[in-house]
């Protein structure tokens, strides 16, 4: 190798390690069942009663999503929703837009330090029609007030035994709603919640995927819907196909001891 073509072959070394970067702490990847950074996936299912039954999402190279569309079965937008960050990587606003190319409204978030304060529903007309405010023990969230119209209608509080804590949900006269105990593996994962409204347990592999579920249901993106089937089977599990980087690229559900079939959801990932 001459000097000329070693010197480009270093250049262009330093030029790709210097694009290289980690992904943010706050990342969307485990929120997407991903275990890397990539540029775009798309959602296709066979069932249009779930969730985020088809959609396309696009990553910025920390990891966190900046659009997703969702689609009808036919490709048509539904939705168009673009994501928007501040300069340490905590989301500040999504903003959908429909397919007419008009804004729908929008949710902007506030941060204190590395948590969320507050979060904002604002409607087409940029009237606030809901707001979250929280509040920490450490790094735990304690209490979550909810607002409509700039009255508190709603508070929510936890009480933590190691992962376990317990929830109560209270209107604005402090009457007790719902209240339950309540696990998460990890952000965006819930493991078990028991109370008068909520029953199910999620078991999950060492990639964080579910695997079983009892009660509840898991979309492509890690969302709880319900399927009628699951009441009688009494549980689903879940199993997978994997690309060469080891990113899931199909997942069948199937019911009960029986295993009958349930929805087959297929993604194509773009590195």
């Amino acid at each position: 190798m001459n000097v000329r073509n070693l010197l480009l072959t270093i250049t262009g070394m330093v030029t790709f390690s210097a694009c290289q970067v980690e992904p943010a702490e706050n990342n969307d990847l485990g929120k997407y069942g991903l275990n890397q950074t990539v540029k775009s996936i798309y959602v296709d299912a066979d069932d249009d009663y779930i969730r985020s039954s088809h959609y396309e999402a696009f990553f910025n190279r920390y990891g966190q999503v900046e659009q997703v569309r969702y689609l009808e079965s036919d490709g048509t937008l539904i939705i168009d929703e673009k994501y928007f960050y501040d300069s340490s990587h905590h989301l500040t606003k999504v903003w959908p837009i429909g397919a007419d190319g008009q804004e729908t409204g929008r949710f902007e978030y506030e941060f204190d330090g590395e948590f969320i304060s507050k979060y904002t529903a604002i409607n087409m007309n940029n009237q606030e029609i809901k707001r979250w405010e929280y509040s920490y023990d450490g790094e735990r969230v304690v209490r979550i007030e909810c607002f409509e119209e700039n009255e508190l209608r709603f508070v929510t509080t936890n009480t933590y035994d190691g992962d376990t804590y317990f929830q109560v949900l209270m209107d604005e006269q402090g009457d007790t709603l719902n209240m339950g105990y309540l696990r998460d593996l990890a952000p965006n994962k819930p493991q078990s919640a028991h109370s008068e409204d909520f029953n199910f347990d999620i078991e999950y592999d060492d990639m964080q995927l579910p695997v079983k579920s009892i009660g509840t249901m898991v979309d492509s993106n890690g969302a709880l819907y319900w399927d009628d089937i699951l009441d009688e089977a009494g549980y689903a599990t879940y199993e997978y196909e994997y690309d060469s980087k080891g990113n899931w690229t199909t997942r069948r559900v199937f019911f009960g001891d029986e295993r009958l079939p349930g929805e087959v959801i297929t993604r194509k990932i773009t590195y």
